[in-house]
């Protein structure tokens, strides 16, 4: 996994804002979702997964993973990456964090420092291009 200041090329202000709200939205517990590139569109989208949280972590229910598997494939989407927050607003990756990087190439974590939510990306480290 690498660390980087630099978005993703499929990232936007709208993503941005999205993934923030949903932060924002389930403060003060972690949230999770993925990226999406809609196949009938072309664009980028977040989707948000439901999940039990703490201020510390989440757990997405198997079923729930399941549905999204499903409506990957049944819309012909890409997973383009991960979102979690850190409400706490520890802005590293945990082992588990690292997990999230299995579905797309990118992750990104918003974290709230000081009342101010900032993201920071990661990426896999045998990242080619931008949809791997």
């Amino acid at each position: 996994m690498i660390l980087s200041s630099d978005p993703p090329p499929w990232w936007s202000t709208g993503l941005q804002s999205e993934c923030l709200s949903a932060a924002s939205s389930g403060f003060p517990l972690e949230v999770c979702g993925f990226f999406v590139l809609e196949a009938c569109s072309g664009r980028a989208s977040f989707r948000p997964l439901r999940a039990r949280a703490s201020t510390h972590s989440f757990r997405v229910d198997p079923q729930e993973v399941v549905r999204f598997a499903y409506e990957i494939m049944d819309r012909q989407w890409t997973v383009l990456g991960s979102f979690h927050s850190h409400p706490d607003g520890t802005p590293t990756f945990s082992k588990r964090d690292r997990l999230l990087m299995d579905w797309g190439a990118w992750h990104v974590l918003g974290c709230r420092l000081n009342g101010v939510w900032e993201v920071t990306f990661a990426r896999r480290s045998s990242c080619t291009d931008a949809t791997d």
